[in-house]
Order: C-alpha cells, then structure tokens, then sequence
C-alpha cells in the first residue's frame, strides 16, 4: 500500500457514525504484522488523509508513528476537514513512546488501554502485543498535523466532566492551520518532563484556538527551543498563551485577545517583558488581554 492514504480505505459499515475504528485499522496496518506472524520492520509513518467532511471519533487519537494528519481546505475557520470529538476526552494525542507489553507485564513508560487496536484483523488489542524487536516501542515524534478543525461535541462551558485538551502534545511535533475550539482542557497542551515525555523543538503555526480553558499551555522542564508563529487565542476562559519552560520559547505574532485570566502568563510573574521565558528570544510577544 503507498505511504499515503485516504481514511475511508479503513472504514467498514458496522463502524456508523465512529471513525476511531478506521483510524485504528489504518495505524495497526502500519504497526503490522508480517505474512509470516513476525513483525514488519518497516518503521516508518505515513500520510493519512481527510476529506472535507466531519468526522466523529468516539475515542482519542493517539498518534504513535511519526505521520501527517492532513485535512482538506485552508486554515482558520472553518476547515473544510471537521473533527468532533465526546467531552472529557482529549481530541488528539501525540505521544512520546509507547511500549507495547504482553499480558502481565508492566510498561516502562505509557501503555494505551481499553484501545481496541485491529492489525491485520486479528483482534489484537494493544495489551496484547509485544514490543517489536528493534523498535523502542512506538512513537509519535515527527508528527505534522495541519487544517483541521479539532472541536468537542455537547461541551458546554464548565460541563464536561474532566479535564480534557484539543490536542495533547508530548513528544516533538508541527501543529499547522488549525481551529481548536470548546474543550474542557486546554486547546493545545505541550507538557514534557524527560525521560517520561520530550517535547523540544515543537511547532505551531497559523492556529486559532477559541472557547477552551487555556489556549496555548506549555508546561515542564522539556518543552523548550519551541516556536508559535500567528497563533491566535482568542475567548479562553484561562490565559490565552501559559508557558512555563525551563529554557525559553519563541513567539512571533501571536493574537490574543477575550481570554478571561489575560492575554499571556510566563511562570507565576504577569510582566510585559517576558523575562526568563522570552530573554534570549529574538521576537516579542505581541498580545493583549
């Protein structure tokens, strides 16, 4: 099959309404298994494509290769590619590694559970199925996702039963041409402590998050030498940007504005100047409350 496909090609009819099956198909063909039951040794990730439509995904996304989401359309509002997810559930995840245990034996890191992961139809669940050799278990670094809109079904403000983000970032990735709009949680949450998460080096470019708690959160010790460029925070009920980094980010032309805690926070210090966040950056950050 090419490194690049359409998400229809995993959809069966028995899924309705729930394309988290067609996801799963279509990253469980790429974890994959060998005609002979070994594993494949092909590591590497894939395009996987949207059309302009909404989809309803009943779970997360996990996202465990490094591969492109794509949506179709342009950017901003509205995309023409619409993902609609339950609230209290996180829309997307992007995680650092995961390593996949055989039954009774515990992870060293991040085990997906209650996924019901199909590869090559065999039913297997994530549980279930060894860490391939040569492969440090599986991860999402590299990941580029870009023109979507990321939204939460029946999320009314303060309803949603737990704390749950538009796209959870915890390992390196491009967020791009995006609409994130009416989470719990943030609209996009980078955290990274090493050796558990690593999230240096992120991106998010040309972005407009709305209606969630915070807009742009990065938090912990790993989420350094970062980059957000026109990302626009607008109507959070939090701080429209939070960063907390040990070594610092960059933020070049970024909007907010309505967000009901300020425009942007750096640490526990409400300063104008940014100092020891933004000190070595060579852009300011231009936002307003």
């Amino acid at each position: 099959m090419s490194l690049e496909v359409w998400i229809e090609q995993f959809y069966q009819p028995s899924d309705a309404d729930d394309w988290s099956h067609a996801y799963r198909r279509a990253l469980g063909y790429w974890i994959g298994y060998t005609n002979e039951g070994g594993f494949s040794d092909d590591t590497r990730g894939f395009t996987l494509r949207f059309m302009a439509k909404e989809y309803t995904f009943n779970d997360s996304i996990d996202v465990v290769r490094g591969m492109h989401l794509v949506g179709s359309g342009g950017s901003g509002f509205p995309n023409g590619t619409r993902f609609l997810f339950p609230a209290g559930i996180d829309g997307i995840i992007v995680h650092h590694v995961i390593h996949l245990q055989p039954p009774g034996k515990a992870a060293d890191d991040i085990v997906l559970t209650n996924h019901d992961l199909e590869i090559s139809n065999r039913g297997l669940t994530l549980a279930t199925i060894p860490v391939p050799p040569g492969m440090n278990g599986l991860r999402g670094t590299g990941t580029v996702i870009e023109r979507l809109s990321v939204d939460a079904l029946n999320a009314a403000l303060g309803a949603a039963p737990k704390e749950a983000h538009g796209i959870a970032v915890r390992t390196t990735c491009v967020l791009r041409d995006l609409y994130i709009n009416i989470f719990s949680g943030n609209g996009i949450d980078i955290r990274a402590w090493v050796p558990t998460w690593n999230a240096n080096s992120w991106q998010v470019q040309n972005c407009l998050i709305g209606n969630c708690h915070g807009g742009l959160y990065c938090w912990g010790s790993d989420v350094n030498a970062g980059c957000a460029i026109d990302v626009s925070c607008t109507g959070n009920r939090g701080w429209g940007i939070w960063d907390t980094s040990l070594l610092g980010n960059t933020y070049i032309a970024c909007h907010c504005d309505g967000n009901r805690e300020g425009a942007y926070r750096t640490g526990t210090a409400r300063d104008g100047s940014a100092r020891g966040v933004f000190g070595k950056s060579i852009a300011r950050v231009l936002c307003r409350g």
